[in-house]
């Protein structure tokens, strides 16, 4: 099988939910922009770094510039197929980065770094704006072909940055936030991302880092001596008072609440829909050790349905409690929060109980719940068994993590102060206590200790479970937190 096509396998996995849920390339960021070194305007690059593992599949995806009106939208890269080699980065992993640069990069860098894809030149120096990616599609993962969508929407990018007096348009996600003052033009330092928000750039000293060999180290390079610029004008937040129209930015879709009641409901519901989460993971990991402890002969029985979603006589299965808290808070939620409660709970069921748990129970062969609503297979082992209840407890407590700082976030938008969402979300490279750092610690900890040794209980396959629930958590984020 070619590697690509493994990849799709495991993105076969993720939760069939709408594009931005999961792909192949999606949960990534631009990083660094430099439009030119002093002496040589053509030395350019725009550098991207993946927020999480599995987003190096990256063909089809355009690098396109907008003028200072936003008139003309000019595609300076179209990445190749994603089914191909030439579509694709070699190494993939959170935080690991690629570039796509002009073929004179590399001979001006030290060490020297060759582009992962060549640009041609043409990002504006003074004002504009750089937009990097394409829709996705929702059967592949992969970027739609180019053919296929506009490249004068910026909403059909992942990411876009504005800076200089900017007047076109903008993607939708990230109207209302100031744009980057400063731009990447000045022959000395480049543009480089602070956090996730939305336009949080400042100059700093080039630093443009390619994705490396085939299982090697990224190569990072400079363009000679450099000193670090002393300040910065670009801010993480928005300066306005009014929160009711700005949505939350980068890969979050909603936006803050327009009143505390509001945002106490939105809370509420993003509180119980983690804990929905958590006890329904732990229904299904008693139904796999009922039906294992079955398969060896043993008596056992375990009543899944009542667990989830229907206990006739306590009325406490997880979706029972679900309802019940947002019931308390329904005299303070709008009616739009209301709808996206009942459509979060719906869709987190849904893929709890199908790709989510078939990936979590995958190492046997005999189904789980034959006849029924959930997937996944026996566990052939006592080891198998532990190994895939502990998976799944983790990514429960990934879960946690995440809607945790979702409802941070919003706590904070709505107060006008700055959260980087997604070191908390993802990795912090000073505490590594972000959700996935844990996440992450927890799946060394577990393939480490050779607990796990079919193929799809190993690291990879881990990283694709995470990249597929965080996906999924990040698409709902508009239902508790809506925008008007």
């Amino acid at each position: 099988m070619s590697r690509f096509a493994a990849l799709l396998v495991a993105a076969a996995l993720a939760v069939l939910a709408p594009a931005r849920a999961f792909a192949l390339y999606h949960l990534a960021h631009i990083s660094e922009i430099m439009a030119g070194i002093t002496g040589n305007p053509s030395v350019q690059y725009v550098e991207i770094r993946m927020d999480v593992g599995f987003q190096n599949i990256v063909g089809n995806t355009r690098l396109t510039v907008f003028d200072c009106t936003g008139t003309t939208a000019m595609v300076l890269l179209t990445i190749p197929d994603p089914g191909t080699v030439a579509g694709q980065v070699p190494n993939q992993g959170g935080g690991r980065h690629w570039i796509m640069g002009t073929s004179t990069l590399a001979g001006a860098t030290t060490p020297s770094v060759t582009p992962d894809f060549v640009m041609a030149q043409g990002i504006p120096t003074s004002c504009g704006m750089v937009c990097w990616g394409a829709p996705a599609d929702p059967m592949t993962f992969t970027a739609e072909p180019p053919n296929t969508w506009s490249q004068s929407d910026p909403n059909n990018y992942i990411d876009c940055v504005a800076y200089g007096p900017y007047t076109g348009p903008q993607r939708t996600a990230c109207t209302g936030f100031p744009l980057v003052s400063d731009n990447p033009g000045d022959g000395t330092f480049s543009l480089t991302r602070n956090t996730n928000t939305c336009y949080d750039f400042s100059l700093a000293c080039p630093t443009p880092t390619n994705n490396g060999p085939p299982s090697g180290a990224e190569v990072m390079g400079t363009f000679g001596p450099c000193t670090a610029p002393t300040t910065t004008t670009t801010v993480a937040t928005t300066t306005t008072t009014t929160v009711t129209t700005l949505a939350f930015g980068g890969d979050d879709p909603g936006c803050p609440p327009d009143s505390s009641d509001h945002l106490k409901c939105g809370d509420a519901i993003v509180k119980a829909l983690s804990k929905m989460i958590g006890t329904v993971i732990k229904c299904h990991a008693k139904q796999a050790d009922a039906a294992y402890k079955v398969s060896i002969g043993k008596t056992a029985s375990f009543d899944e349905e009542a667990c989830e979603t229907l206990d006739p006589v306590s009325h406490k299965s997880a979706k029972e409690k679900y309802d019940t808290a947002v019931s308390k808070v329904t005299s303070i939620c709008s009616a739009t929060q209301l709808s996206g409660a009942n459509a979060a709970r719906d869709t987190i069921l849904t893929a709890l109980d199908g790709s989510l748990n078939a990936a979590v129970y995958c190492e046997g062969t005999s189904d789980i719940d034959s006849g029924g609503d959930d997937s996944g297979k026996v566990p052939t082992s006592a080891a198998s068994s532990k190994c895939e209840d502990a998976i799944g407890k983790n990514v429960a407590k990934l879960a946690a993590g995440v809607l945790r700082c979702h409802f941070k976030l919003a706590d904070a938008a709505f107060k006008n102060k700055p959260f980087d969402e997604e070191t908390c979300e993802a990795t912090d490279p000073v505490s590594h206590k972000g959700a996935l750092d844990k996440y992450n610690q927890a799946r060394d900890k577990l393939v480490g200790g050779g607990l796990c040794a079919a193929g799809c209980q190993n690291g990879s396959a881990q990283d694709t479970l995470a990249a597929s629930m965080t996906g999924t958590l990040e698409t709902l984020n508009d239902k508790p937190y809506p925008c008007p």
